[in-house]
């Protein structure tokens, strides 16, 4: 039986170090120097020690957090993938354009693609675009920008990705915009390419000394009602939608250092103009030690040639996993890389346990990424009979699961972000993920997924029974198919 079924009580942990003091209560970590050195290699990035991370579990405390820490904030930089215009997201313009008009820096960029909320919307964005531009913002945007706030759409569309979804993102630039296809629809431009999938909710108060204190919070949540929703009853009065289940976590010290980076420099690449040193130093100034835990940002982007080092951060916690532990994965959409399932396929023959959680069909928004999920579910079942494979079901306040979170191992790192196991997220999107060693926030997450176990039902072979021209369909999809999910 996993470990992780077998242990639900608090476990007793002391703070973890770079360099850990070996005592009766510490919780050591799966990551040694080695690790440490193939990680820095293998995925660009660097493992930063001060930081404070709190999971923040469902819309209910993540929606909570991201106003309180914006009420005075004199600084705001916010990313989407999705910002709707419905009661979510319009609080979250109204607050975001009270702290402009109060003089604060306020910055939005939201992707063009995933932010779109209709063809009416569409056809009004297209109708309204001004000085050779493709499209103008969406109506809620606008009202944003006329608040003072800067608002970049990220992710336009040109003519080139029009005809080839994989086009180079800087000759899709020179497009003009009257070369765009007159009848091009909204669930075309949705398709096109790839999405600018990070999300973060960053701010910064000024303290009595004048330093800058940043505070990020990053995960997968994106802005509308049914992200905000989570973890109530509550529904959306104009669109019906319900919570659905999705994990963030809040940060605080020099990772966030990191993290602000990445977002200037993707404002960078979408405005076509380098960002002021002086302004990047005045927003990004190094962040002292705030906690105790140890956390590293890693995130791609192969639209501009930082190709698979999300995948790569995945595949060597995975092995280096111990035996006898289990891998915890809570995945939206789980359709893995030829790669990943080699890498799950050796860690599980060497000992190594599984537990999963993705959607089950009828809790899943894409219906060839539950079919390739169940293909992939018949192959795991395969190696290790006995791995904890699970699907999520309908409940009143979690419609649908949303979260992107890992843990590797009784000890291990966590992982929380905004990229899937799905060819899109590895292969396509913009993506984001912290991998953090904590040991109370590694307990917040394997209690968070012991709950998560229980509003889902457990798939087994007989569970997976269906006829063989469905059972190879499937097969076909997950083998052939899973770059384009």
């Amino acid at each position: 039986m996993l470990s992780l079924l077998l242990v639900t009580a608090v476990l007793s942990v002391a703070t973890a170090q770079d360099t850990p003091v070996a005592t009766q209560d510490f919780c050591p970590s799966n990551l040694n120097t080695r690790v440490d050195r193939r990680l820095n290699r293998r995925t660009d990035s660097q493992a930063r020690s001060g930081n404070q991370a709190t999971l923040l579990v469902d819309g209910v405390e993540a929606f909570e957090r991201r106003f309180e820490l914006s009420e005075e904030a004199d600084l705001i930089l916010v990313k989407t993938y999705i910002w709707t215009d419905d009661e979510i997201g319009r609080k979250a313009a109204e607050l975001l354009a009270e702290r402009a008009r109060d003089g604060a820096t306020v910055v939005v960029q939201y992707d063009i693609k995933g932010s779109l909320g209709g063809t009416e919307e569409l056809n009004h964005m297209r109708a309204n675009a001004q000085d050779g531009a493709w499209f103008a913002h969406k109506p809620i945007m606008a009202e944003l920008e006329q608040a003072g706030v800067v608002v970049v759409a990220t992710n336009l569309p040109g003519r080139a990705e029009a005809l080839d979804p994989l086009a180079n993102r800087e000759e899709s630039r020179s497009i003009a915009p009257d070369m765009l296809p007159s009848d091009l629809e909204l669930d075309t431009l949705k398709d096109l390419g790839h999405f600018d999938h990070e999300k973060y909710w960053i701010t910064g108060h000024h303290l009595d000394d004048g330093s800058l204190q940043l505070t990020a919070i990053m995960g997968g949540l994106n802005i509308a009602s049914e992200y905000a929703y989570g973890g109530t009853d509550q529904k959306d009065a104009e669109t019906g939608r319900g919570g659905w289940r999705d994990t963030d976590v809040e940060l605080q010290g020099p990772v966030v250092n990191d993290i602000v980076r990445r977002y200037f420099q993707v404002l960078t690449h979408n405005l076509d103009a380098p960002i002021d040193v002086v302004d990047l130093e005045r927003w990004n100034p190094p962040q002292p030690p705030a906690g105790t835990a140890r956390v590293r940002f890693v995130w791609s982007q192969p639209a501009i040639g930082h190709r698979h080092t999300i995948e790569r951060a995945y595949r060597i916690l995975m092995q280096h996993t111990p035996e006898g532990e289990a891998i915890q994965l809570a995945m939206a959409y789980f359709a893995p890389s030829p790669r990943l399932h080699k890498t799950l396929r050796r860690t599980l023959l060497k000992g190594t346990e599984l537990a999963l959680i993705t959607n089950s069909q009828e809790t899943m928004d894409v219906p060839f990424v539950a079919a390739a999920s169940r293909a992939e579910f018949r192959r795991l079942l395969r190696i290790q009979p006995e791995a904890a494979l699970f699907e999520w079901q309908v409940h009143p306040q979690w419609e649908t699961l949303h979260s992107k979170v890992a843990g590797f191992g009784d000890c291990g790192p966590v992982i929380v972000g905004s990229s899937n196991l799905d060819g899109l997220s590895i292969e396509r999107n913009s993506e984001s993920i912290v991998i953090i060693e904590d040991d109370s926030l590694r307990q917040d997450f394997q209690d968070s997924f012991a709950h998560d176990l229980d509003r889902s039902t457990p798939v087994d072979m007989e569970t997976l029974a269906a006829p063989p021209w469905v059972v190879a369909f499937e097969y076909f999809i997950i083998r052939f198919g899973w770059f384009l999910l």
